[in-house]
């Protein structure tokens, strides 16, 4: 300024030295249109200027706000390096913002940012124009997700570095480039009824004031209290009016605010009375769930109560649905059922004052989750029936659904048919099974969902002889007078081996009297003298002389020829391994005496020749002949038989028993070779060694008793069978491994021990039952997470899960929070009761989740601002389109905030300036200035859904730059 002051007075004295005077007076013309251009452009490009920055810091306001859900330390940081860099000073600027965090979705975010500033007189600090721009940010919606890196520097109050005044210090208050911006200084407040009942309408009323004068139309006043949020306009005398309702009761207060201006009222608000309940409760729940007890309360004429009203929820369970006061909100309640413990229907009622209403909700049985098992007789024989039985219980040991299945479950016993069954309406059950298997057998229950029950054990013992198998005999044919050696394998009926001890006899017509013989491990091995020749049957039977099955046989007894050929002894015993050496016969005549120079065969059964040395020879003169048997490596009877080569009728035999040799040999597997640690009750599947035990030449060794023991925990033992084979489960409790098993054999035929296979024994796999579906069983695991695709009906409207809360933090989308449970997505729903959506609440021809209301609409109206300049215009004609109006309007109003002169009269910026103020299509706007006086009307017309305005005058006037708001009004 002082550089423009200089070069002007440089100016005029150069003009006046060269030219003279006249040129000098020209120049003084020229000057005040020369300084009008020059201050004008600057004031132009100053405001532009201005406004920008407004604009960019607004979005750096509504940028940290959205994200933050409010303006945080860090955002106003960046906002004061922006203005200052932009050359604004930040003590002239007004700033006015949301502080307090809002929660997502909320649409509380609010800001304003003002400037106030000033051009100067040339050379002078004397202020010859004022301004004060404004920008205000329309309500945002705040996307704040705690914990999602949103800015950390929390929030703080608006920072003392803004030290502007909204309106500007020294104009008192001037015009907003956003919108009008119109400030009451003061304001008066009435209400219809001091005592009004909650929720019913009253009329609150008032006047707004601008210094002396009432506020212009479109003021904006705010009414805030007793749960009432809502604004209104003034009209074009400054006053207001609403219809209000008190949602609270008792003493309350309702302000008013616009600027600094400010009015209030207190009440006393009357409780309405509650005349109906409306409840809303599931029909059928299923025990252990949880659900929401939810109502609307209304007075006589239908409207909801005040907020708070005290409703009492009781049930006939009053164990798990005590009685309890809830408060409503909007003339609703909830209230949450957290379980429910007793099985069959229950009452819930609500209570307010003398209205109540009562619901029945039917509580039906829960999955299983545990299961008892009792065995009896604890020791029963071979083919006796044992009863298996018990209780199956749900949650909070409740019954579940009459006929759930039960069925018997055994790892040891492989052979029998487990039972199933169904449970009685209080979960007892009861079947039985014929059990052949002998030995001590462990069983468990399982009911649906793989719950199981603690084991339980039965000890089988063997039935009574029954049947002999593998039975031989030898020699055969054998000579009158020798000994008959017999051997066989003892069962019951089931094919157990009968018990050591038991008595048995071998019987024949040829025999003076039974020879008795004694079970030793499942075998017996005896003999008997045979005198009586020619086919002879023998017997093996039970102590009652009932004949085996299996138990009979022949033999072939030789009588006494010209030549007898007999054995120097009748019976050998060895084990598989060894050699019974030579063997001798003599062959003598019929009058006893010794015959030489005979040739004799010798034959071997089952072995055959090559294990006879040599196969034939001579008799020397004693009669003698002999023969070496070989290492005999089969066990079982062999038969060696001498007869006469030129008499085939001259028969000797020899009978040998090859027993099995010492264990040498386990051949074994175990299955899984890794498990998990055995726990009493757990259904874990727990490790089968099976396997075979033989001598050195794979003779089956039966009877043996073998131990498994090891790193693992208690070694096991068993008996072989008779083939030899073993087969039993083994309990791992000792975590770790990978554990050698070791074999340890003790039987008559020797001792042995080996060590075979390896097992791995884990921890427990823990998984969180909760987050295993309800009757699931993972590792051992049995689920408790409620399925909500069984525990519910299926299909849209029939779901019972009703969610435990829903949230919209004011915005459009509905938020639900479902029961603890799982959900299959495909027909499960889950809902919430909200007793207002009725098609009466909502605006016909408006759908609000499905539900399409029948309220009849309410008139429509629609505000846009625009900013215009004019200066300098004659006989102004302003234009203006308001878009997007899907209505017809009945009134339109323009209010206007800048001044204007006529004929050089009444200038805005002076103490006589005189304002636009108003102009409708009903009614025409008038300007005084002195004694000049100027009408301006408006019209408009539709376009599609463009509202176009015009506002002429009746006479030339001149116009301020500024704003104005058109109102349409349906």
């Amino acid at each position: 300024m002082m550089r423009l002051k200089n070069l002007i007075r440089r100016l005029a004295y150069q003009l006046k030295r060269e030219n003279g005077v006249s040129n000098y007076v020209s120049f003084i013309i020229v000057l005040p249109v020369l300084l009008t251009f020059i201050v004008g452009g600057g004031y132009m490009a100053s405001s532009n200027r201005i406004m920008n920055t407004l604009d960019h810091a607004l979005e750096i306001i509504g940028q940290n706000m959205t994200q933050n859900g409010a303006l945080t330390a860090k955002g106003q940081e960046q906002l004061i390096a922006y203005i200052e860099k932009s050359g604004l000073n930040p003590g002239k600027v007004y700033l006015n913002a949301t502080t307090t965090p809002q929660s997502y979705g909320s649409r509380g975010l609010e800001a304003v940012i003002g400037y106030d500033w000033d051009i100067r007189a040339l050379g002078s600090d004397r202020t010859i124009w004022h301004k004060y721009y404004e920008r205000s940010l329309p309500l945002a919606q705040s996307q704040l997700i705690p914990g999602s890196g949103a800015d950390t520097s929390g929030s703080t109050d608006i920072s003392s570095i803004f030290g502007g005044t909204q309106g500007g210090t020294n104009s008192g208050g001037s015009s907003s480039g956003s919108g009008t911006s119109i400030q009451a200084t003061s304001m008066t407040m009435t209400c219809s009824n001091s005592s009004p009942v909650a929720n019913s309408s009253v009329i609150v009323s008032g006047t707004a004031y601008v210094g002396a004068n009432t506020a212009p139309a479109g003021t904006q006043i705010t009414l805030n209290g007793g749960g009432v949020r809502q604004t209104v306009s003034t009209d074009s005398s400054g006053k207001y009016t609403a219809n209000v309702a008190f949602t609270t009761q008792g003493t309350i207060t309702l302000q008013g605010v616009s600027g600094k201006a400010s009015a209030s009222v207190t009440l006393n608000v009357q409780p309405s009375v509650p005349a109906s309940i409306t409840l809303q409760v599931p029909s059928t729940i299923q025990i252990g769930d949880t659900f929401n007890v939810t109502g609307k309360v209304v007075d006589a004429s239908g409207k909801i109560v005040a907020d708070d009203t005290v409703v009492t929820i009781s049930s006939s369970n009053a164990t798990d649905i005590p009685p309890t006061n809830v408060n409503t909100k909007y003339g609703s309640f909830t209230y949450s059922v957290d379980r429910i413990t007793s099985l069959n229907s229950l009452t819930i009622t609500a209570t307010a004052g003398s209205a109540s209403t009562t619901k029945t909700v039917n509580v039906i049985p829960g999955s299983p989750e545990s299961i008892a098992l009792n065995i009896s007789p604890a020791t029963l024989s071979a083919g006796s029936t044992v009863t298996f039985s018990g209780k199956v219980l749900g949650p909070y040991g409740t019954p579940p659904a009459a006929n759930t299945q039960v069925k018997i479950v055994s790892g040891t016993n492989v052979v029998d048919t487990m039972p199933s069954a169904v449970t009685d309406d209080q979960g007892n059950f009861s079947m039985t099974a014929t059990l052949t298997k002998a030995g001590t057998h462990v069983f468990y229950a399982q009911t649906n969902g793989s719950i199981n029950s603690p084991t339980a054990t039965t000890v089988v013992t063997s039935g009574a002889p029954y049947k002999v198998n593998n039975l031989s005999q030898t020699p055969n044919p054998l000579n009158a007078g020798a000994n008959l050696s017999i051997s066989g394998y003892i069962s019951d009926r089931y094919d157990n081996p009968v018990s050591s001890g038991t008595t048995l006899t071998v019987r024949s017509n040829a025999l003076s009297e039974s020879v008795p013989t004694v079970v030793h491990s499942g075998t017996i091995n005896t003999h008997v003298t045979m005198q009586t020749p020619g086919i002879q049957t023998l017997t093996v039977a039970d102590s009652a002389d009932n004949p085996l099955a299996g138990g009979s046989f022949t033999v072939t007894v030789l009588a006494t020829s010209a030549f007898t050929l007999t054995p120097e002894q009748d019976q050998y015993n060895v084990k598989a391994g060894q050699s019974i050496g030579t063997v001798g016969f003599v062959l003598k005549d019929s009058n006893g005496q010794p015959v030489a120079g005979k040739t004799v065969k010798f034959i071997e059964t089952p072995q055959g020749d090559s294990l006879i040395t040599p196969l034939t020879a001579v008799t020397d003169a004693s009669g003698r002949v002999q023969t070496t048997v070989g290492t005999l490596t089969k066990a079982g009877t062999h038969t060696l038989m001498a007869t006469l080569e030129d008499d085939s009728a001259v028969i000797g035999t020899v009978g040998i028993t090859v027993t099995p040799g010492a264990p040498a040999i386990i051949l074994s597997t175990v299955s899984p070779t890794t498990t998990e640690v055995w726990a009493e009750g757990k259904s874990v599947p727990l490790p089968i060694v099976s396997g075979t035990l033989t001598d050195s030449y794979a003779n089956p060794i039966s009877g043996a008793n073998l131990t498994v023991s090891g790193g693992f925990g208690v070694s096991v033992s068993r008996t072989t069978n008779t083939n030899g084979y073993f087969n039993f489960l083994i309990t791992p409790t000792v975590i770790g491994g990978p554990y050698t098993l070791q074999y340890s054999v003790n039987s008559p035929q020797g001792n042995y021990s080996t060590n075979q296979n390896s097992l791995i024994v884990t921890a427990p796999l823990i998984i969180p039952v909760d987050k295993i579906l309800q009757g699931v069983t993972i590792a051992g695991r049995v689920g408790t997470m409620p399925n909500m695709a069984t525990s519910n009906p299926n299909g849209i409207g029939v779901g019972r899960s009703q969610a435990k809360e829903y949230w919209t933090g004011g915005g459009s989308t509905l938020f639900l929070k479902p029961q603890r449970g799982y959900f299959d997505g495909v027909d499960t729903w889950t809902y919430w009761n909200e007793p207002n959506l009725l098609p009466s609440n909502i605006k016909s021809g408006t759908s609000i989740f499905g539900v399409e209301g029948n309220m009849p609409p309410g008139k429509r109206s629609l505000s846009m601002n625009f900013i215009y300049d004019t200066y300098p215009v004659k006989n102004p004609v302003l234009n203006f389109t308001v878009p997007n109006v899907n209505f017809t309007p009945f009134l339109v109003y323009a209010d206007f905030s800048s001044s204007g002169s006529v004929n050089g009269t009444g200038g805005g910026s002076g103490p006589s300036g005189t304002y636009l103020g108003s102009v409708s299509n009903l009614s025409k706007g008038e300007m005084h200035a002195a004694s000049n006086h100027v009408d301006f009307y408006l019209s408009f017309s539709m376009s599609g859904t463009n509202c176009n305005v015009s506002i002429t005058a009746n006479q030339t006037f001149t116009l301020d730059r500024g704003n104005v708001t058109i109102y349409l009004f349906e």
